[in-house]
């Protein structure tokens, strides 16, 4: 995954979310200064730039941070899940990736055993089993794109959850806002009244989609793709020789 402030995964996963969180509050500034001046002004692309970095920083470092509270919650990564033997033993289909996992990633699997004296240890090896796996099949370049379009999808998800209380935060102050707007300086109703049914979608989105389950759900089909191209890569066979 690269750290570029504009490559594909910071613009999708990172800019995207950061810029859902702050769409009220800057619904609500064109709303008060105007289109046409906001859009002729020096000043926004000013601020745009200077917020630029910081702002993918700090949705980079809550993500990560949401990461780590839906993993303890999950009971671990669904990549790490799949490949536990603990209480599933004579599993074929788990017994066929692990060995998959190991033959490309060169790294020997915990074992039932392993996993009951020091299950930390043993998720902290698979996840590096894991993450050289991904790196393998990323250099192989076949599925490479599907596993990356899955990456980024978790991603945006992880990173808007991340974000809910300060978007909902966003909201409620943008709300505030219109009324003010309406009550106290009298804007213009239309311009307000745009503004605020983007407000009730925001919110709706904010409450009703942008849940845990929705992280979790987007994880588990991020864990399915890359078993599916690891086993595809697997099923492919060597050309044969020449005589």
């Amino acid at each position: 995954m690269s750290n570029t402030l504009f490559d594909t995964y910071s613009l999708k996963a990172r800019w995207l979310p950061a810029v859902i969180t702050a769409l009220p509050i800057l619904a609500l500034a064109l709303a008060f200064v105007g289109v046409n001046v906001a859009v002729g002004s020096f000043l926004p692309a000013a601020a745009f730039a200077a917020i630029s970095f910081a702002a993918v920083e700090y949705t980079r470092t809550r993500g990560q941070a949401c990461e780590k509270r839906l993993v303890t919650k999950w009971g671990g990564m669904p990549t790490t899940r799949a490949l536990r033997v603990t209480s599933r033993t004579g599993d074929l289909a788990l017994t066929r990736r692990r060995q998959q996992v190991e033959a490309l990633s060169g790294h020997q699997l915990p074992t039932a055993l392993d996993e009951e004296r020091d299950p930390v240890s043993a998720d902290t090896r698979y996840a590096q089993a894991v993450k050289t796996v991904i790196i393998q099949l990323r250099h192989d370049g076949r599925g490479a794109d599907l596993l990356q379009d899955e990456n980024v999808s978790y991603g945006f998800r992880r990173n808007l959850r991340a974000l809910r209380p300060l978007g909902i935060s966003v909201l409620l102050a943008s709300i505030a806002g219109c009324a003010a707007g309406y009550v106290i300086l009298e804007m213009d109703v239309v311009a307000l009244g745009i503004v605020f049914i983007l407000e009730l979608l925001v919110g709706a989105f904010w409450l009703f989609v942008v849940r845990d389950e929705w992280v979790s759900q987007q994880a588990d089909t991020y864990a399915e793709r890359m078993f599916s191209v690891l086993d595809a890569q697997a099923q492919r066979k060597p050309p044969a020789a020449e005589d």
